[in-house]
């Protein structure tokens, strides 16, 4: 079977379904994009309630106290932040970052302090593997916590909006690893960022986890056809549902002078800033569309 990285993931098959030019460039090659501010608060909110707080509270059964939670998250900001300069089309005062991000996330840990207390930790930030329809399958689970009867997966989120009930029933990650761990019973813990910051619990249980078998055969079989024939198509901009994702804020390889940020190695994305035509898998003649795109900004 030949994979990229020798095996797939909830995130590589998310990024596939984004876009296959995404997927090349970003597991195939290999690229790194210069690091974003988004996500760059949701790995220090990570970093501070899971790895911090809930992790200790396995061997302590204690919760961290509220200064030390956010004391930590300033820690993980102080260390990315800057980082974020070295992309030059980026001017962010990391300062104003860092203090404006550190005041919301004391409301946040104010905010998730009865699921923190309430969370028996069993395992946070499990790595697992396994084998799922014939495919070699790794990813990181979140969060799996003693429910006394029973064992529960929970993914942690943060999120804009609060996501519609029955999300976490839905969810391939949380699909991915009831099927690798045996434990069915799953769940979403997002913090929607408000203006004052809440807590929404979406539990649910994977009833079909067979489904997630063919979801993995299938992707296995499409990257291996696309590594063959190197016919790697761009998101469809025409379908409202996706055009999102073909943009600056999406895509690190979007911009015209995009460059992989360990190698500086150029992968600007031949559809991206400088197309000079929007893509649009409908279109009968897109094959045509594609080279004119190309050609014209080889020119």
């Amino acid at each position: 079977m030949n994979l990229p990285k020798g095996h797939l993931s909830p995130s590589q098959l998310n990024t596939l379904d984004r876009c296959e030019l995404q997927f090349k460039i970003f597991v195939v090659e290999g690229a790194k994009a210069p690091p974003d501010c988004a996500l760059i608060v949701k790995s220090a909110t990570h970093k501070s309630i899971l790895e911090g707080d809930l992790k200790q509270k396995i061997s302590s059964g204690l919760n961290m106290g509220e200064t030390d939670i956010i004391e930590l998250h300033r820690a993980e900001l102080e260390q990315a932040v800057p980082k974020m300069n070295e992309d030059p089309n980026r001017t962010d005062d990391p300062v104003k970052i860092i203090d404006t991000e550190t005041a919301y996330f004391s409301q946040i840990v104010k905010a998730t302090e009865p699921w923190r207390k309430e969370t028996r930790p069993v395992s946070v930030e499990q790595d697992v593997e396994g084998v799922i329809g014939g495919v070699p399958v790794k990813g990181r689970i979140d969060l799996i916590r003693d429910e006394t009867t029973h064992n529960r997966l929970q993914d942690l989120k943060r999120v804009g909006q609060s996501p519609k009930a029955g999300m976490a029933e839905k969810s391939r990650q949380l699909a991915t690893y009831a099927k690798l761990t045996g434990i069915t019973d799953v769940g979403l813990v997002s913090i929607v960022e408000n203006k004052a910051p809440k807590v929404v619990p979406d539990p649910g249980q994977i009833v079909n986890v067979s489904r997630i078998e063919a979801q993995y055969q299938k992707a296995a079989a499409r990257i291996e056809w696309l590594m063959q024939t190197d016919n790697w198509m761009p998101v469809d901009v025409s379908d409202s549902r996706k055009d999102w994702i073909c943009s600056k804020a999406y895509c690190g390889a979007w911009r015209a002078d995009s460059k992989d940020w360990l190698t500086g190695r150029p992968i600007a994305c031949p559809y991206g800033e400088r197309a000079q035509t929007r893509i649009s898998i409908s279109d009968g003649n897109l094959i045509d569309k594609l080279n004119q795109s190309v050609l014209t900004q080889e020119k």
